[in-house]
């Protein structure tokens, strides 16, 4: 179990348990000691603690001052399939699946149902750390993937009895989105209107195992913790396979402190 200043560790509700950290340093620590035999687990990153785990969609109707709901949900994905007509290429493969046309929209910017992960803690660590904050701090999360998965199958016929949905993993079979296979990533699909710790509290409220993860990383030395990163190969170039991660990553090799490996 992690001892003294440099990692400290909480239970903070049932199904959660939050780490925090002196400094970027001991992340790694962290991962291969404490949380060594904690297997099964996916990975995000958040620049600001306060962020809640939401999806991008809930996220712009609560700033445009309306609720979240299903059906303005499906509007907009029919609005998205109509505009994308004739603007995938020649002779595009179909799309049947829902959940596929959302994990293409969110590749092209559209607000989605969607929360995007990867199995790396360190490409996680990544994106919160990337992005410009004023935040003192960053947030790491982890999330058993069974734990989750469970649920959703105990209650498989949770809408016809009135149940809540769940969450639900999916992994995209098209290869319209590079950047994914990169970022060893895949979507967990929210209902629409739920946040995922309060879901994790509400059905996990009798557990005191970690089934949400919370690492606190302070913002403290921010370019070291990216260059210490660009020499594992975690980058813009290597995430985002594109002309863009081409750009960015040029950018952050003038910009950032002991960023560049080599001229």
């Amino acid at each position: 179990m992690p001892r003294g200043k440099e990692i400290s560790k909480e239970n903070t509700a049932a199904g959660v348990i939050q780490y925090t950290l002196s400094s970027w340093r001991h992340f790694a620590k962290l991962i291969s000691r404490d949380l060594g035999e904690y297997t099964g687990y996916t990975w995000r990153g958040h620049a600001d603690p306060n962020w809640g785990l939401e999806s991008s969609f809930d996220r712009m109707m609560i700033k445009i001052g309306r609720k979240p709901n299903k059906n303005t949900a499906n509007r907009l994905l029919d609005r998205f399939k109509k505009a994308s007509r004739g603007r995938r290429g020649p002779n595009p493969k179909e799309i049947v699946d829902v959940n596929e046309w959302w994990s293409l929209g969110q590749h092209y910017g559209l607000p989605t149902p969607l929360l995007d992960w990867t199995a790396s803690p360190y490409v996680a660590l990544y994106y919160a750390m990337k992005p410009e904050s004023k935040a003192r701090s960053r947030m790491v999360y982890g999330l058993h993937m069974d734990s989750i998965d469970n649920i959703r199958k105990e209650h498989a016929k949770g809408i016809e009895n009135n149940l809540d949905p769940n969450p639900e993993w999916y992994s995209p079979e098209t290869d319209e989105n590079p950047r994914l296979v990169n970022q060893a990533g895949h979507f967990l699909r929210m209902p629409v209107g739920v946040e995922m710790e309060d879901w994790v509290k509400k059905h996990f409220e009798d557990s005191n195992q970690g089934i949400l993860l919370k690492v606190k990383v302070p913002s403290k030395d921010r370019e070291a913790c990216l260059a210490s990163l660009n020499r594992m190969n975690i980058n813009q170039l290597t995430l985002f396979p594109d002309l863009h991660g081409s750009a960015t990553h040029a950018i952050d090799e003038i910009s950032l402190k002991r960023y560049a490996m080599a001229d």
